[in-house]
């Protein structure tokens, strides 16, 4: 029998990243009222680029924030093995492993990823 390898408890750390359904309601108006009279303009005045800018914009203020915020909480998760923050992360069957960059080790931690939502703890 295989030895068990230790399963990193992240999951609801993770979780606690995403914003909340009020935050996401907010930012969905924010979105709205942003986009919306911008894309007005945009066919009132016969030029489709600021209704790209508004998009663009948008994607700034919300989108880009939430990746980063994301890449940076796995990039310092901790190796199982050696302690050190892992570095890299990796999916096998929807669940993630953390590769560390010291030691190669690849750690199992408790998130179910399923899709582009919230991750899910097993």
């Amino acid at each position: 029998m295989e030895p068990s390898q230790p399963v990193l408890a992240c999951a609801d750390a993770f979780r606690a990243i995403y914003p909340t359904a009020r935050q996401q309601w907010i930012m969905g108006l924010t979105s709205l009222a942003i986009c919306g009279p911008t894309f007005l303009l945009g066919n009132f005045l016969n030029k489709e680029w600021i209704g790209v800018f508004a998009i663009t914009l948008c994607a700034g203020l919300f989108v880009v924030p939430h990746v980063m915020r994301v890449r940076r909480f796995l990039a310092t998760l901790p190796c199982g093995s050696c302690g050190q923050a892992a570095g890299r992360h990796t999916t096998v069957k929807g669940i993630l492993h953390l590769h560390c960059d010291h030691c190669g080790h690849l750690t199992r931690t408790d998130c179910l990823m399923l899709g582009p939502g919230k991750p899910t703890r097993i």
